[in-house]
Formats: structure tokens, sequence, C-alpha cells
């Protein structure tokens, strides 16, 4: 888990150095939107292209998304195994986990996500479902950058 906690924060680390179409650019609204997924941990999906609209599924593992700002018409789709969740161009984590939906990470954006049997929530920029309340540690990208080297951690009682 300590590994795909790292995978998940140089995604974002890398993620923020990537150039992005600029604001009423035309070119970025024809066609499918613009996106990467990449496998973090054992991510098994599929993406498939129809017309303006993206449909993906993720039906296992971990996977870091990247959907560019989407024009008026262009959609993006997430089938998970327990819901869906879709996406207003963003960057994201999403977690599963014997067939259901364990944690969405949002760095960038809105996602909509609607899990059978709950209202749909809307997350933005920092959020994460389940919330910090649910049980599972809460990830600051603040506590994974490294020790000062000068500090030595345990000095010795000659210093």
């Amino acid at each position: 888990m300590v590994a795909a906690l790292i995978a998940i924060v140089w995604f974002f680390i890398r993620s923020r150095t990537l150039s992005t179409a600029p604001e009423g650019d035309e070119a970025s609204t024809n066609g499918p939107p613009k996106f990467r997924i990449s496998n973090i941990e054992n991510a098994l999906f599929r993406s498939k292209v129809e017309g303006e609209t993206v449909r993906s599924s993720l039906s296992r593992g971990i996977a870091a998304f990247h959907v560019e700002r989407l024009g008026p018409r262009q959609r993006f789709l997430l089938t998970l195994p327990d819901g869906d969740l879709e996406v207003r161009g963003t960057r994201f984590v999403v977690i599963i986990d014997g067939e259901k939906t364990k944690q969405v990470d949002v760095a960038e954006g809105v996602v909509a996500l609607r899990l059978r049997g709950h209202d749909e929530i809307l997350l933005s920029a920092g959020d994460r479902w389940p919330g910090a309340g649910s049980g599972r540690p809460t990830l600051f990208f603040m506590d994974l950058a490294p020790k000062d080297a000068a500090a030595p951690e345990n000095p010795s009682p000659n210093d």
C-alpha cells in the first residue's frame, strides 16, 4: 500500500507539469476529450471512444486519470463495479478492491460519483471519498516529502 501511495503522489507531481490547450482553443473541444490513464497498481481498465464521448471502465486495482478540460459536448464516463463517475476535466485516482470502489481522490477539477444505493456526490479538488472519518488513512502529500538530510534522525551522544 505504501508503494501505491508513493505512486499516487508521483502521478500528481508529474501531472502538474503537463501542458494544456489554451482557453478558447477550438481544436481542444472538437472530437473526443483528451485523456490519460495510468496503471498505478494492478489496474484493469478499458476505454472506448464514441464521437465526443469516452466511455472507460475500471474493474480492479488503482488507476490515475487525467482528463483535460472538456468542451460543451464532450463527456468522459467511468464505469465502476458498483456505479459510475462522470468527469468535467480533472485529475483523480480511483481504488477498486473486491468489486467495490474503495476510494476516490480528486487532485483537480470536479467529478460526480454515483454509486448504487447512494445519492450522487460531487467531489472537487482536494476531496476524497470516503471522507477522513471512514477509517482509511488520510494522505497529506507534504508528509511524504523527504526529511532534511542535514538533520540526523538518531544523533550520537558525542554530538
